[in-house]
C-alpha cells in the first residue's frame, strides 16, 4: 500500500508528555473507560517490568474530524488540550496511564472515591512484584501515608503520579528519598543502633537501584 504508515515507537516519556498536553481524544463510538483499579495497577506493573503492553491505533485528526466524531478528552482530563490524535484502539490503556500518572481529582469510574497508585520500593527491589504494586482510595489512610514526602520515604511508597510530574520534580523525589535514608543511617550511627544502621544502608542501596530503574 503506497500510503500505508509504518508503526512508530513511543517512549514512555513522550507518551506521558502527549497525555499531559491532551493530544489524544476519544471518538463517540468508543466505549467508556471500563477498567477496574486492579487493571490499572497491572498495567503499571507491566510497564515497570518491561512487559509488552500492546500497540496503539491512532488517527492523525483535523478539527472537522474531532467535531464530526464528537471527540472528547481523556477521562479525568480537565484542561484545554491540544488534540492531535483520535484513539481508535488503546483507549483503556491510555486512560489508565493518564489516571495513574497524573492523578486527576475525579472519582474512579463506578467508584465513590478518587484512587491513587503507588509502588512499595523495598518489595520491588526484593522482586516481590505481586505485592509491590498497589492502589488505594484517597482517605484518612491517604492523608497519613502521602501527606508529606517524609511519610512516603519512611514507608518506601513511590507515588506513580510522580511519573506525570516534570523531570526535575521526579529527580528531586528520587534524590531526596536516597538522602532521607543516608541521614537516617547517620542518626543511627550516632546513637549506636548497629542493626538499624545496616537497615538504613540497605535502604540507601535500594534507593539508588530504584532510581536507576526509573
Amino acid at each position: 500500500m503506497k500510503n500505508a504508515q509504518k508503526a512508530d515507537r513511543y517512549s514512555l516519556s513522550k507518551l506521558l508528555e502527549e497525555l499531559k498536553d491532551g493530544s489524544f481524544v476519544i471518538p463517540d463510538f468508543q466505549r467508556e473507560f471500563e477498567w477496574n483499579p486492579t487493571d490499572v495497577r497491572d498495567l503499571i506493573k507491566s510497564i515497570f517490568l518491561d512487559y509488552y503492553i500492546g500497540t496503539l491505533l491512532l488517527w492523525k485528526g483535523k478539527e472537522q474530524n474531532y467535531e464530526s466524531l464528537s471527540c472528547e478528552t481523556m477521562y479525568g482530563y480537565n484542561k484545554i488540550g491540544k488534540p492531535d490524535y483520535i484513539v481508535l484502539d488503546g483507549q483503556q490503556r491510555l486512560t489508565a496511564l493518564y489516571y495513574a500518572c497524573f492523578s486527576p481529582d475525579k472519582f474512579f469510574p463506578k467508584r465513590k472515591n478518587v484512587y491513587f497508585f503507588y509502588i512499595d520500593i523495598q518489595k520491588f527491589i526484593n522482586e516481590e512484584y505481586d505485592e509491590a504494586f498497589s492502589y488505594d482510595a484517597k482517605s484518612k489512610k491517604w492523608n497519613a501515608f502521602f501527606s508529606t514526602r517524609e511519610e512516603q520515604f519512611k514507608r518506601h511508597f513511590f507515588p506513580v503520579s510522580m511519573l506525570g510530574s516534570d523531570d526535575w520534580t521526579l529527580y528531586d523525589w528520587l534524590k531526596d528519598y536516597e538522602e532521607y535514608w543516608k541521614n537516617q543511617k547517620i542518626g543511627f550511627e550516632a546513637s549506636g543502633e548497629t542493626e538499624l544502621v545496616t537497615t538504613a544502608l540497605e535502604c540507601v542501596q535500594s534507593a539508588q537501584t530504584f532510581g536507576k530503574h526509573v
